[in-house]
């Protein structure tokens, strides 16, 4: 582990971090922290400890008398360098966890940000820029980058995964590409807003009799907190709610996503500043195609009837406006 991070040690000075196996009596300390990464990623926090009945050990008999529970460190005083941490107003910083509804790469611009306000993130992104400046890493070259971790809901492990995407270097240490990288995830942010709004149309016309008198932007309904909102609303509305919540638009939408970020990450970290262009508009057509197969598949939610066929239309015109606005249909050469 500790070749992923940039371990500083000082021989000269009295420093007590040292795996746990190198420390006399390193489970009867009194302490409740780590004295280091080496102590906090060897110390066998889980560990149980036996003692044995001296007297019947003495006639050939081995009998455990007693036991003691592995001493348990506070970690939270010593963040750890392999995690991702956001601060909490309530709470300080906190680690970032997987989400069972959102993909890992949806936050790869806050991992590779090396210097965020109110975030931390992994060590090893820093480590890797420090070698990349002093040239024992090459900026061309193309890292893989995998995340495992264990979603946790009030102490239970709801799920464990594990997700891997490219890491091209030059990301660490071009800021045009990075500003890329960002502006590439915050436009499938703003296309997934807008196919909210495309879908919150589309159900109004479906579901009420005169949609036109009903003011979504107004009575501040969003699509994805629809459970909070249905009991201070109508029950029809509530059916506009049920509806957007049921089609899954936004779940394929990102998920249509997937294949198309790794490629898009690799002629990212492939790219001369010539061709950064390119690749823009090549993912900009990849959002757009998205958006609009995520939209069409909300037809089979549909008893397609005339008015269906209606208020499809009307979704997907706002739904177009919006794309052929902010992703215009750019020639490359």
């Amino acid at each position: 582990m500790l070749n992923l991070v940039q371990y500083k040690h000082d021989p000269f000075l009295d420093n007590p971090d040292a795996p746990f196996w190198e420390m006399e009596d390193a489970l009867e300390l009194d302490r409740t922290q780590p004295f280091g990464l080496l102590d906090h990623y060897t110390f066998p926090s889980r560990s149980i400890k036996l003692y044995l009945d001296p007297y019947k050990r003495e006639h050939g008999h081995l009998e455990v008398y007693q036991y003691r529970l592995g001493l348990g460190l506070r970690t939270k005083e010593v963040l750890d360098p392999m995690k991702h941490y956001y601060e909490s107003k309530s709470s300080g910083l906190l680690p970032l966890t997987f989400d069972e509804d959102r993909q890992l790469w949806r936050n790869s611009s806050s991992l590779f940000e090396l210097s965020p306000t109110g975030k931390r993130p992994p060590a090893i992104f820093i480590w890797l820029h420090t070698l990349i400046e002093a040239n024992i890493l090459k900026r061309h070259m193309l890292f893989q980058c995998k995340a495992l971790g264990i979603a946790k809901n009030r102490g239970r492990a709801d799920f464990a995964r594990q997700e891997q995407f490219p890491l091209p270097l030059s990301l660490l240490t071009d800021e045009q590409k990075f500003a890329q990288l960002k502006a590439a995830i915050d436009s499938v942010d703003r296309t997934n807003w807008v196919l909210a709004r495309a879908l919150a149309l589309t159900s109004m016309h479906l579901h009420l009799d005169e949609p036109e008198k009903f003011n979504w932007e107004k009575k501040r309904i969003k699509h994805e907190s629809a459970e909070k909102d249905l009991s201070r609303i109508k029950t029809t509305e509530a059916q506009v709610l049920d509806w957007i919540k049921y089609t899954g638009a936004e779940r394929h939408l990102w998920a249509a996503l997937d294949v198309p970020f790794l490629q898009f990450m690799e002629k990212l970290g492939e790219a001369d500043e010539e061709d950064l262009l390119a690749v823009k508009v090549w993912w900009q057509g990849e959002v757009r195609e998205s958006a609009h197969n995520a939209f069409r598949q909300v037809l089979q939610y549909t008893n397609q009837t005339p008015r269906a066929f209606k208020a499809f239309a009307h979704g997907n015109n706002r739904l177009q406006g919006y794309l052929n606005k902010n992703f215009p249909k750019e020639k490359t050469v």
